[in-house]
């Protein structure tokens, strides 16, 4: 199997845990294979069970709590846009946290948390998404 075809593999295994013939979805989450049923039909939410939603939903509510949020002039970290960028914006400023542990790492904007969360976290996928535009720009 060829380097492409274990990265798509790498990306993309989510697509392999679902058996349309049975109705029946793998959670990437706990990994338990069950009825389609039992997962939300929105599109982020539905690779993961409902009850690791649920879960995750309130462990994110406990740790919102507990953390400040930013001050009027924070930055996000990752594309350094301030508040008045998103003003309007649903959840301006998403807690970000660290999906295995559930510990705080910080506050992003929500699209730099979307990103993180569409890369899974992943430091590989990112890693090989920088070298990929750096390529494409090196062909500019």
């Amino acid at each position: 199997m060829g380097t492409d075809t274990l990265i798509q593999k790498e990306l993309f295994n989510d697509c392999e845990s679902i058996d349309t013939r049975k109705s029946l979805k793998k959670c990437v989450k706990c990994k338990k294979v069950k009825p389609i049923t039992l997962f939300r039909d929105d599109a982020f939410k539905s690779r993961i069970c409902k009850d690791c939603c649920k879960k995750r939903d309130k462990q994110t509510r406990e740790l919102k709590l507990i953390t400040p949020a930013p001050s009027k002039d924070y930055k996000c970290p990752i594309c350094l846009t301030d508040a008045k960028k998103h003003e309007g914006v649903n959840n301006q400023w998403c807690l970000d946290h660290d999906h295995n542990t559930g510990e705080f790492r910080g506050w992003l904007c929500n699209k730099c948390n979307a990103g993180l969360g569409y890369f899974s976290d992943n430091i590989n996928y990112i890693k090989r998404a920088v070298q990929y535009l750096e390529k494409s720009n090196d062909n500019s």
